[in-house]
């Protein structure tokens, strides 16, 4: 699923490791996804699990993702 790419229903996160960041929760994250025209920045709230992971947690979590 890793190389599937855009993420969510609106496709705003294109990588895992974007998925996975709580900065993307910030009114002004850049994601490097999709954006409304004319709109700079934007929060990617929704489906937080993972974003309070530990570090070593989270490269597990990305690990097993990129298996699939």
């Amino acid at each position: 699923m890793w190389y599937r790419g855009r993420y969510l229903h609106n496709g705003a996160v294109t990588s895992l490791e974007e998925m996975f960041d709580a900065a993307r929760l910030d009114d002004g994250f850049v994601p490097t996804g999709f954006l409304a025209p004319g709109q700079k920045t934007g929060a990617v709230k929704g489906h937080e699990f993972g974003l309070r992971l530990a570090p070593a947690e989270k490269g597990e979590l990305l690990a097993f993702l990129r298996s699939l």
